[in-house]
């Protein structure tokens, strides 16, 4: 990666791994540590769907869903990734999601800034300011891409990606 210019690649897997391992923080066990000379049990493998539309209809390669996917066992060894990305286009992802959401399905999901007012009225996502305030890198992301993503005072998203629309 240039250190000196972070292109949309880079940052996606980035974003993808600091998402899943920020969504995933909340999961980590807290059972405490063995005292000396305990047996240590191996570390359960946790879980993760991450559905993520531009996956699933190749908006990115699958040579590049295959690097992300190499990323994630190398940089979260204790998370194993469900290979099912979503049900494809955003509309059919956010239908699915509003409708199976409280069973936990998925852990986390990429979508669009129009879609996040609802997923909160809903009560499906949680606000994401402590763990992005704790995020070492949170200071690199723009005051104006964040604001659309705060209701009520609160942040509801990270921005992975900005364009405009004409």
């Amino acid at each position: 990666m240039n250190k000196s210019k972070l292109n949309r690649r880079d940052f996606l897997r980035i974003w993808a791994l600091s998402t899943a391992g920020a969504a995933l923080a909340s999961c980590q066990s807290t059972t405490p540590t063995p005292e000396e000379g305990e047996p240590v049990a191996p570390a359960e493998k946790i879980p993760l769907t991450f559905w993520n539309m531009p996956f699933v209809t190749q908006e990115v390669s699958p040579q590049y869903v295959a690097e992300w996917e190499r990323d994630v066992v190398a940089a979260l060894p204790n998370i194993v990734v469900d290979k099912f990305y979503g049900p494809g286009k955003y509309a059919d992802q956010r239908d699915k999601f509003l409708l199976q959401a409280t069973t936990g399905v998925p852990d986390v999901i990429e979508g669009l800034l129009e879609d996040t007012a609802i997923y909160v009225e809903k009560g499906l996502i949680a606000p994401l300011d402590d763990r992005f305030s704790a995020w070492a890198d949170s200071a690199q992301f723009v005051e104006s891409t964040l604001t659309p993503l705060r209701i009520d005072g609160k942040l509801w998203g990270i921005p992975y990606n900005t364009n405009a629309r004409a």
